[in-house]
């Protein structure tokens, strides 16, 4: 029979290591054409989220279109790494950070800057985004 490689990873409220994150970026999305992302639980934090990224970034978010972060507790450490890892991404469509109190508006500026370092003088940060929701983040 024909093998289809599954295009989306959904773990809702599962707590995840730090290494079981940088694992699952690392030989998931990277390799595997896996496009939309949802994983993790609110106890994920800078610390999962940052080894999240660290497995993507050296592929600019692999073929990643979607990523949901909402809910994870990310502060201005995930939220650089983020800006980071996805500013050069081709494909990424859609990036929930909803309901990530800690992001505050100093997040957001980091966030806005490590996208900006990443991409250089000359280039456009996320040039595909399409939606970027920051609801409930404490900013203003």
């Amino acid at each position: 029979g024909h093998h289809f490689p599954p295009e989306s990873l959904k773990m809702f409220g599962q707590a995840l290591s730090a290494q079981a994150q940088k694992l699952n970026s690392d030989n998931t999305a990277s390799s595997n054409g896996i496009t939309h992302i949802s994983i993790g639980s609110k106890y994920m934090g800078d610390e999962g989220v940052v080894a999240l990224c660290e497995g993507l970034a050296p592929s600019d978010g692999a073929l990643l279109q979607s990523l949901d972060l909402g809910w994870k507790n990310i502060g201005r450490e995930g939220i650089r790494a983020i800006g980071s890892t996805f500013a050069n991404s081709k494909f990424l469509s859609s990036l929930d950070l909803s309901r990530n109190n800690n992001i505050g508006s100093d997040g957001i500026t980091d966030f806005c800057n490590a996208a900006e370092e990443a991409t250089g003088s000359s280039g456009i940060a996320f040039p595909s985004m399409e939606y970027l929701t920051l609801s409930e983040c404490n900013i203003g």
